[in-house]
């Protein structure tokens, strides 16, 4: 069941189309900003460190998302069950 659920998780982000909001681009376009802000005053050594923090930031924010979407499948899945069986 477990690959199920994984296959479902790749399949909604491959067919999901994201759509921003007006707030979510105005933070994200925030973000870029404070982001080159930022690198510009590091040194090499300093910058390295930073796309490094950046890479393990995103794999635990995409690992998280994942597995949020599983226990809402899970959730889901035990919700209709118990719905539709008579008490």
């Amino acid at each position: 069941m477990k690959k199920e659920l994984d296959n479902l998780w790749y399949s909604y982000l491959i067919e999901s189309v994201l759509k921003k909001s007006d707030k979510e681009k105005e933070l994200i376009k925030q973000f870029s900003t404070d982001n080159n802000t930022l690198i510009e005053t590091l040194n090499n050594q300093q910058k390295e460190l930073l796309e490094k923090y950046d890479q393990s930031l995103s794999t635990l924010n995409g690992l998280t998302e994942k597995m949020a979407f599983i226990k809402g499948v899970k959730f889901t899945a035990r919700f209709l069950f118990e719905a539709l069986s008579e008490d």
